[in-house]
């Protein structure tokens, strides 16, 4: 398992979140999560931990 961190796009919040590690994951593989900060559903990509729509930085 890998923890990844990211900002929660409603509440603008840090939110820490632990999902499994695999390493044939692609950059296009996203897993639907609960967001803890706003109850929402958000997708996670499983190999960058960014959030699907997420503007490169």
């Amino acid at each position: 398992m890998r923890a990844f961190t990211f900002a929660c796009p409603i509440t603008n919040m840090m939110v820490q979140k632990w999902l499994d590690d695999d390493a044939d994951a692609t950059e296009r593989e996203f897993q639907g999560i609960v967001c803890p900060a706003c109850l929402r559903l958000h997708f996670i990509s499983r190999k960058t931990g960014k959030l699907l729509g997420q503007k490169e930085e």
